[in-house]
């Protein structure tokens, strides 16, 4: 059992868990998602990523989250709040 889980946001509401990374990279190549996100593995509601994976030409490189929120990138929960 890993102690890693990886969220998949794709077109459905519901997003999708993976706790293997080359599978979650792997549906997301085959759908064509750009990134994935590396999420706490406990407890099971808790979703706030710890760093975000981004798919390459030759694999994926991850940066933190919170260097993509710096970056003025906003999830949607930091939206809902204002």
């Amino acid at each position: 059992m890993t102690n890693r889980r990886f969220m998949v946001m794709d077109e459905d509401p519901e997003p999708i868990f993976f706790d293997d990374k080359s599978l979650a990279e792997e549906f997301c190549r085959s759908a064509e998602i750009p990134s994935f996100f590396e999420v706490a593995p406990l407890p099971k509601f808790e979703v706030t990523p710890k760093c975000v994976w981004f798919l390459t030409d030759t694999g994926s490189v991850s940066r933190s989250w919170e260097s993509v929120l710096a970056d003025g990138h906003e999830d949607e929960q930091a939206k809902k709040k204002h």
